[in-house]
Parts: C-alpha cells; sequence; structure tokens
C-alpha cells in the first residue's frame, strides 16, 4: 500500500444541534436551521482516492476507503475523532458502501449483491451474510438487524446470524432491472417503508 501523501482533507468535530446558527449568510427562501460548527481541527491529511463513507451514531468513528487507481481491491479503515488517530481495517473487494451499525461494532460493506461484515476491532470479515438486489439498499436498524430488498425483491428485516424475516413489501420489476429497488427507504425502527 502506498503510504499517506499530503493533501487537503479536514474532519471537523460534529455539529451542534443546540443553538443558533454560528455566522453565515441566509439564504433567501430556505428556514435558518440550528446546526453550526463548534470545532474545526485538521489532523490528518491523506491522498485521493479516499472517500468518507460513514459516521458512528456516537459520532467518535468516520469509516473510510481507499482504492488503488486501476486496482480491484479497497482497503478500508476507521478514523476515531476522539483519539485523532487513523486505523487501517485491511484490503476487501471493491465496495461503494461501508456503514456502521448502531454499536459501531461492524461495518456493512456491498460486493455486487453480497453483504459482508467488518468487525471493527480485528478487521475480520463475514462474507455472504445475505444476498441483496443489485440496485437494492442495505440499512441498519436501531435494533441491530438488517433491511434490505433480496434478489426476490420482497422486504426483509434480517438479524446477522439468523433467518431473514418477511416485512411484507414486495417492490415489482417490471423490466429486469431491479430499478425500483434503489428507491425504498425504511425507518430505523423497522415500523415504515417508503
Amino acid at each position: 500500500m502506498k503510504p499517506l501523501r499530503p493533501a487537503l482533507v479536514a474532519l471537523f468535530t460534529l455539529l451542534s444541534l443546540s443553538g443558533p446558527g454560528a455566522a453565515h449568510e441566509h439564504i433567501e427562501s430556505y428556514d435558518e436551521g440550528t446546526t453550526h460548527i463548534v470545532d474545526k481541527r485538521p489532523f490528518v491529511r491523506f491522498d485521493s482516492p479516499y472517500h468518507l463513507t460513514d459516521l458512528s451514531r456516537d459520532g467518535r468513528l468516520v469509516a473510510f476507503r481507499w482504492w488503488e487507481p486501476g486496482g480491484d481491491t479497497t482497503y478500508l479503515g476507521v478514523i476515531d475523532l476522539t483519539q485523532d488517530a487513523l486505523r487501517f481495517l485491511g484490503p476487501v473487494s471493491r465496495t461503494q458502501i461501508a456503514l456502521f451499525s448502531p454499536d459501531a461494532r461492524k461495518l456493512l460493506i456491498r460486493r455486487g449483491r453480497a453483504i459482508d461484515l467488518v468487525d471493527v476491532a480485528s478487521g475480520a470479515i463475514t462474507r455472504g451474510v445475505a444476498k441483496a438486489a443489485y440496485h437494492g439498499q442495505v440499512r441498519w436498524l436501531d435494533d441491530g438487524r438488517l433491511a434490505y430488498l433480496p434478489p426476490e425483491r420482497k422486504l426483509v428485516f434480517h438479524r446477522p446470524g439468523a433467518e431473514p424475516t418477511p416485512a411484507g413489501l414486495s417492490i415489482p420489476d417490471p423490466k429486469g432491472y431491479d430499478s425500483l429497488a434503489a428507491s425504498v427507504a425504511v425507518d430505523p425502527d423497522g415500523k415504515r417503508a417508503l
């Protein structure tokens, strides 16, 4: 793996939702928000093609992925904002998604239709946890289950290590491209789907 080379990347110590916005210009026709930057401290710089993919719910960890241009392997890692530390978890097959579980102990990654889980502490990969519709989204629910559309396009809730539970929603696919699968959204509590 290439050493980290300087390139501008700044990480922000989260946003505060508690008070009026910081100095900003009000944009006509948009409501003024209450989020403002409370701290900005660059502590790591790295070269493209790095991509930040998710933030843990407690705001402590950031997942990132990196791949060597022209290669097929993605390197996965986490940045600990409380320790100002960056750690590689290891190589994985090329993936576009890396999402933290609610407790931030696992990262969900996808290889085409295959859903894998990566242990954040050890970097160990559990392959083939599930198979999703090609364009279908995969999400963590608050209780640690996954919500996704398998290739049959019938929404399921799935606790890793157990059998998937049908949610009672089927998504039609008249042309055979899974084109509607990307448009399904599920509440984090798993009670509503759109």
